[in-house]
């Protein structure tokens, strides 16, 4: 589908979008009038009642917000009912639904005023035939808004004074959209055909010229095929000038006997650190058992206090990493803490002591020059959320 044709389509699908759109904005302006009309008089109907006397010399019912403005401080109950329904719609009703968000509107309404007086038996009389009033008043509210005869006469009656502007104005406005979308339509068929005329005059300029864009095609297709022998050549001749060099050579030496010598070949071997050396020698030392029921971290200290976080622990042990966690899983609250037995990971730990080790361990022998650290005897840990928590030191060597 061509990229005019799309929008053609697009059109089409948008003209009964516009007619319920102007069918959706009527339906609101009927159901803000008669609204306006139900406030009004319940509010007249409310200073009626506590003045005995008729407000309507009162009340600006232009719109909601002169009405507002207009309703007396003194009156508490009614500027209650009117702020309560000021801004009610009652759109969860859908489209289409005018009479029963009417309906709603009033049933909500009766709710709102016998609240006012509970208990009243003849309050909850008048307020009956109020109600039943104000059925009168929406029934001739939508009759007029459809353009049929008010039921009720004389005071009950239900001036519109600007219905038959209004329906000219929605007349009016629905002769503007189908001459507008007459228009549309028809310059969309025009674009269509001047677009069709396009391609017509497209296929056929590629018809006159394909086989002259052939011809050139051939020609440019033989041509590349010469340039490619031509190279082709240079390279056989580069490389028949390379054996006939290599022959020359293999005469040359084919006359001349060399002893060549054999050499002893060097081996490259890479140097390591003592530290790691020393770690290779002593691999044995730390001895693994696989025991299902245990598990084995290697922990690295809190520094401020004795305590072990969650991300302080890993598998292999460090220079920082020098505390052995065993966790037996039969009681995994508790855990055996040491100090790793392999002495390459405590030159850290010896010279800074206070730091690694004077939390969480108690010496038994503290030498003033220690080359390595004894595990006399294992610490415990507790466990909480946070990680695991020193609950008894570990006793300690540091021999020379």
């Amino acid at each position: 589908m061509l990229p005019n044709q799309k929008i053609v389509f697009l059109c089409f699908l948008l003209l009964p979008f516009l007619a319920k759109t102007q069918d959706i904005s009527d339906e609101e302006k009927v159901y803000a009038y008669i609204k306006l009309s139900i406030i009004c008089k319940s509010v007249e109907f409310v200073i009626a009642v506590e003045t005995q006397q008729d407000p309507a010399n009162l009340l600006d019912c232009q719109s909601l917000n002169t009405l507002e403005q207009t309703i007396p401080e003194r009156y508490p109950d009614a500027l209650h009912i009117f702020r309560v329904f000021k801004s009610k719609k009652y759109l969860s009703y859908g489209k289409g639904k005018l009479n029963t968000r009417l309906d709603k509107l009033i049933q909500d309404l009766g709710s709102e005023l016998l609240k006012l007086k509970k208990d009243d038996n003849i309050w909850e009389d008048r307020v009956k035939i109020f109600l039943s009033n104000l059925e009168k008043l929406k029934d001739d509210g939508i009759a007029i808004a459809q353009g049929r005869t008010p039921t009720t006469s004389g005071d009950e009656e239900m001036q519109s004074p600007d219905s038959d502007a209004s329906t000219k104005n929605s007349f009016g406005n629905m002769v503007m959209i189908y001459f507008a979308s007459f228009f549309v339509f028809m310059s969309l068929i025009f674009l269509l055909w001047n677009t069709f005329q396009l391609q017509k005059k497209i296929d056929q300029i590629n018809e006159i010229y394909s086989e002259k864009y052939s011809r050139l095609d051939n020609r440019l297709d033989f041509s590349a095929h010469k340039s490619d022998l031509v190279f082709f050549k240079q390279e056989l001749d580069v490389v028949i000038k390379k054996l006939e060099n290599v022959e020359q050579k293999v005469r040359e030496l084919s006359k001349v006997k060399v002893i060549q010598q054999p050499q002893a070949t060097k081996v490259k071997e890479k140097k390591i650190s003592s530290q790691q050396l020393h770690a290779q020698r002593t691999t044995h030392l730390e001895e693994f058992h696989i025991n299902p029921e245990v598990q084995i971290y290697y922990a690295k200290p809190d520094f401020e206090e004795p305590f072990f976080p969650w991300e302080n622990l890993q598998d292999n042990p460090s220079q920082e990493h020098i505390y052995k966690l065993e966790i037996n899983l039969k009681n995994p609250a508790q855990a055996v803490i040491t100090i790793v037995n392999r002495d390459e990971y405590h030159d850290k730990a010896m010279l800074e002591d206070e730091k690694y080790l004077s939390l969480f361990c108690e010496y038994v022998q503290h030498h003033n020059n220690p080359s390595k650290i004894i595990t006399n005897e294992a610490g415990i840990l507790n466990r909480n959320q946070d990680g695991w928590e020193l609950h008894q030191k570990i006793k300690i060597s540091l021999e020379a």
